[in-house]
Parts: structure tokens; C-alpha cells; sequence
């Protein structure tokens, strides 16, 4: 069991542990970890640096404990990160330590209050001082990229309808990630992210004989009424999902990619292959037997699949990545 530390401790830790050759990367979950971790020794080796530095990959989530009066400072381990970036820079190990958390919607322009149009107000990593924020929204927003997609779904697809249901889901996907984007800044309005987790099933989706992605909003808002979401949140999801649907539709792709809500979009689009396979099955009573054909993979695991195909092709093609983590540890090739 991985040691805990409150913030001061972790300082203590940071300094005895980071020298020439040890660096450390303080993260907020699992997910960022695995991907983190992941990434660094990808990156080393590619640069042939893996035998010239040892890089620690920190989560919040598991490490950093908060008592007393920082509880209430430090609710979130988004917030934790930050602390312990802001408090180590300007310290004599500092070059040794960097953080990187999820932007979430941070420098986007995107309050339908305010806002008539959806804006990136950053379009790259913003690094301040010891911190790096991600691209997006957070750690999934990564992989929405069709050729990322692809190659992981013709993979892991044991259906022998998979090449019709991939070049169905390829055409689909634009579309898909644009109701995704609405219904994750809707959601976002009306304060019921918490209640939406895994609510996004294939079942939602529908695609119409010219191609175009309909989504049932109202079965899915029916869905939520039993999360016990208020009347007055349902209109507000309504209304504001109507506003961001246009926003949406006249957005970049590129910017739709990035301010989608991470966990909603990755929710939506393996929704969308299950509905591709189950629509590209011609025999009626098959069609929920193939889609298991995908179902099967656990969230978790397909996630960490696409996230190590998104590093593979970073590294060799020059997909977008937070290069900045390893300019600030002084890591280059």
C-alpha cells in the first residue's frame, strides 16, 4: 500500500528523493497516472534517455492526504496538484517536479449566459510555472481522433460485421462527438454532471437511413428523473442542450474535440460502435449477441488500449502531447 503524505510531507518527500536523474510528476487519478506513466517511458526510450533518468509518476488520488483546514482548501485532487506545484516552485529541487492536471472547461469560452460562441481562449498546453495543464478538457479528449479509433476498434472487434460497422462508425464520428459536446456542457449548465455517469448506452443512439446520428433525449432525461434529478434541472438540460447543440454545430471540429467533457465523449462513442456493430448486423436476433462482440472490454481496459495507440502514434507522428512535461524536467532528445 502506496504511503501517504499531506502536503508538507510530500515536500520532505520530493526534495530527498529528486536529484539528476530522478524526476517526479504529480497527477490527480489513476486514469492520468496509467497515461502519464505510460507516456514517460515511451518518451525515454524513443529518445534513447531510458537509461539516463528515472521518471516517478505521483497520483493525488492515492498519495496526497489532506486534514484539518487544508480539507477544506484542498477539496478535489485537481486542487492538491495545483497546491503542491504552486508551493514547490522557487524550491532548489523545483527543476526536478512538474504537475499536470485536466483543464477542464479552464480559458474556454463556453457559458451559453455570456457566450454566443464556443471559443479556446488557449489552443495548446498552458504551462504555469510547475503545472501543466492538459489540452483538453482531460485525459480522453486525447484519443478523440478517428485514426486513433480505428485502429483499436478493428483490433479488438470480434464481430464479423466489424468492417461495415467500422466505416459506418467512421462516418458517424463527427457528428456523434458534436451531440456529445452539447450534452456534456448542457449537463455542465445545469449542474448534473454527477448524475449522468454512465447514463450514455447504444440504445440512446440512433442512425437514420441518410447517415445522420439522432440522439433520444427524451429516454435519456427519463433515465436521469430516476437518478433523482429535479423537474426544474430536466427543463434546464433541455433548454440548454438546445442552446449548445447550435453553438456546437457551428464550431471548429477541432475545438468541439477539445472542450468536450472527457468521460462523456469516450461514453458516447464506444456507444456509437455498439450501435454501428448492431446496426450492421442483418439478422435481428444476432444483433445484441455481436454487440457484445465489443461490449465485453471492460471501460477501463479499451481506454488504456486507445490511450497506448494515441502515445504510439504522438511520438512517431507528431500527434498533439504535453511535451512541455518533459521540456520543464529538462528532458529532451
Amino acid at each position: 500500500m502506496a504511503t501517504k503524505y499531506d502536503p508538507q510531507s510530500y515536500r520532505v518527500y520530493l526534495r530527498n528523493s529528486i536529484s539528476s536523474k530522478t524526476k517526479h510528476i504529480l497527477v490527480e487519478g489513476r486514469d492520468d497516472k496509467y497515461l502519464i506513466d505510460k507516456l514517460c517511458k515511451d518518451f525515454l526510450t524513443e529518445n534513447n534517455q531510458s537509461q539516463n533518468f528515472e521518471v516517478l509518476v505521483d497520483s493525488a488520488e492515492s498519495l496526497i492526504q489532506v486534514q484539518g483546514d487544508e480539507l477544506q482548501l484542498l477539496s478535489n485532487n485537481r486542487e492538491k496538484v495545483e497546491f503542491i506545484a504552486n508551493s514547490v516552485y522557487g524550491q532548489p529541487y523545483a527543476d526536478g517536479f512538474v504537475g499536470f492536471i485536466d483543464r477542464e472547461l479552464h480559458k474556454f469560452k463556453w457559458d451559453c449566459d455570456v457566450d454566443s460562441e464556443l471559443q479556446d481562449l488557449v489552443e495548446s498546453h498552458e504551462i504555469i510555472k510547475r503545472l501543466v495543464r492538459s489540452r483538453g478538457h482531460s485525459i480522453e479528449n486525447y484519443i478523440f481522433d478517428l485514426s486513433i479509433l480505428y485502429e483499436v476498434l478493428e483490433s479488438l472487434s470480434t464481430t464479423v460485421y466489424a468492417n461495415q460497422a467500422i466505416e459506418l462508425f467512421k462516418e458517424s464520428f463527427q457528428h456523434t462527438l458534436r451531440i456529445a459536446c452539447s450534452i456534456g456542457l448542457a449537463a455542465t449548465k445545469a449542474q448534473v454532471l454527477s448524475k449522468i455517469s454512465s447514463t450514455i448506452e447504444y440504445k440512446l443512439l440512433e442512425i437514420t437511413s441518410t447517415r445522420e446520428i439522432t440522439f433520444n433525449l427524451d429516454n435519456w432525461i427519463e433515465e436521469l428523473l430516476k437518478r433523482q434529478i429535479s423537474a426544474s434541472q430536466a427543463q434546464d438540460i433541455r433548454l440548454h442542450y438546445a442552446t449548445y447543440n447550435d453553438q456546437v454545430s457551428r464550431a471548429s471540429i477541432s475545438l468541439v474535440r477539445w472542450i468536450c467533457h472527457g468521460h462523456i465523449g469516450y461514453d458516447f462513442l464506444r456507444a456509437l460502435y455498439e450501435r454501428c456493430v448492431f446496426d450492421s448486423c442483418p439478422i435481428v436476433q444476432d444483433k445484441t449477441k455481436e454487440v457484445s462482440g465489443i461490449s465485453w472490454v471492460a471501460k477501463e481496459k479499451l481506454l488504456s488500449c486507445f490511450i497506448n495507440s494515441w502515445i504510439k502514434k504522438s511520438l512517431q507522428e507528431q500527434y498533439e502531447y504535453p511535451i512541455a512535461i518533459f521540456e520543464l524536467l529538462k528532458i529532451t532528445s
